[in-house]
């Protein structure tokens, strides 16, 4: 299958290609629920939680809208204060 170089992305270090693939996935449907569907704005606020949640965090963030998470405790160290969520 033949791709149109502007949708094409360079491999990022060691990432393989089936990771490569994989990735957009989130980022995707992401972006079609946050932006699309739901219309984010600067300044609003978006709840964010697992590998979708965390794809719609960095997407909220750029956008300019306050991002808020939960953890379980013994998870908040790893995910929420890692990530910078509030």
């Amino acid at each position: 299958m033949r791709a149109a170089s502007s949708a094409k992305l360079a491999l990022v270090g060691a990432m393989s290609t089936l990771e490569a693939a994989a990735l957009p996935v989130n980022y995707f449907t992401a972006w079609q629920l946050v932006v699309v569907m739901g219309g984010l704005k600067p300044g609003e606020t978006v709840p964010a939680g697992g590998g979708v949640g965390i794809a719609a965090t960095q997407i909220a963030r750029h956008i300019g809208a306050t991002v808020i998470g939960t953890a379980s405790a013994s998870k908040q160290p790893n995910c929420v204060l890692s990530a910078s969520i509030t």
